[in-house]
């Protein structure tokens, strides 16, 4: 025979001194619990009408009054804790939001738990509470490293779309997340910041173990750009990605102008354009070159890649015979062939001088 709490088939019971099954309301150790009247199984983790009054019960079964911390083994056998809130006379609290201490808290209609430390769906609407189950409202950051960023409307609920504040544009998706270092419909750029990108910006990366130097170029509007951009007496040339073209050759040649309105791309036309376009080469900053260009790079102090370009004065790479200072030279779209017999027959040095 048993007395106490017992576990029986998932539902817990309890048995008095003389081995009784307990049934309907029953105060146990200072707190009230409540016990089907016909299985003696304890209500818990639900609200339920009896005798007429909805009534909350806790996961560990205790009533629920005013607001109550209850400490119980979760689905997982982790034992954790969460509050609860029912009115002060033990009824259920089934106005879902409740206003106090000059916040706002949501309490569940199915089991009196408050939500806290995350984003709840509530009537169609997306709402985030803090741990302390305060409702977020305008900005809120948080995060590992503090750089995640949420930012909601003045009743709570998550924005989403475009943001003006402070002087500056800001967008967030469905969750009220803040967008960083990402694009919006491959049009807009975000910052790292949260900003919204117009005119040049360095999204330059270094680490331990690796760096990058690059820019990017967008409109006033903050619409990318793309193509051909006079800048500070200089030429550059912004890609597709819109990302500056910087110490390469390029043939400059927009994929965006054989893409349909369904995004796809127009390989033969597109291939056939390159093929047709002079190339043009760029410095390391970007800065469209003239003239003699010197290509070379080095790895563990050995030289690696060493090419010699040359360019006319609208930046288009030569292509065929240059003469220059009184010597002879060949290119093949900008490139100077070297030790090598040009394609009409004649020997270049290694100097690129025809002999």
């Amino acid at each position: 025979m048993v007395r106490g709490w017992q576990k029986i088939n998932s539902s817990w019971y309890y048995f008095d001194a003389n081995g009784y099954m307990q049934k309907d309301w029953q105060e146990i150790g200072g707190k009230w619990y409540y016990f089907s009247p016909y299985d003696g199984f304890m209500y818990r983790s639900r609200v339920s009408e009896i005798n007429g009054t909805m009534r909350a019960f806790a996961p560990s079964g205790q009533m629920i009054q005013g607001w109550t911390w209850d400490v119980y083994t979760d689905n997982d056998g982790d034992v954790t804790g969460d509050w609860f809130y029912a009115n002060q006379n033990g009824t259920a609290y089934e106005d879902g939001w409740l206003a106090q201490d000059g916040g706002w808290y949501y309490i569940n209609t199915y089991s009196g738990r408050m939500y806290s430390k995350g984003m709840y769906t509530i009537n169609d609407k997306r709402y985030r509470f803090k741990k302390d189950g305060k409702l977020i409202i305008g900005w809120y950051q948080t995060g590992i490293y503090l750089d995640d960023w949420y930012y909601t409307n003045a009743d709570g609920s998550a924005y989403s779309g475009w943001l003006p504040y402070g002087g500056s544009w800001y967008y967030f998706d469905d969750w009220g997340d803040m967008y960083g270092d990402q694009w919006v419909d491959n049009k807009y750029y975000i910052g790292c910041d949260g900003r919204m990108v117009s005119g040049w910006y360095d999204c330059s990366q270094k680490s331990a173990n690796y760096s990058s130097t690059n820019w990017m170029y967008f409109n006033a509007d903050g619409t990318k750009y793309v193509g051909w951009l006079p800048y500070n007496g200089n030429w550059y040339y912004i890609s597709d990605n819109g990302y500056m073209v910087a110490d390469t050759i390029d043939y400059c040649v927009s994929q965006d102008a054989f893409r349909d309105e369904n995004g796809n791309t127009n390989w033969t036309e597109y291939n056939k354009a390159r093929k047709a376009s002079p190339r043009y080469v760029f410095d390391a900053n970007g800065v469209m070159v003239t003239g003699w260009y010197h290509d070379i790079q080095t790895t563990g102090g050995q030289i690696t890649y060493d090419e010699w370009y040359y360019s006319d004065s609208d930046g288009k790479c030569h292509d065929g015979w240059l003469l220059y200072n009184g010597a002879w030279y060949y290119f093949r779209k900008g490139e100077m062939l070297r030790n090598t017999y040009t394609p009409d027959g004649n020997w270049v040095g290694l100097d690129g001088v025809w002999a």
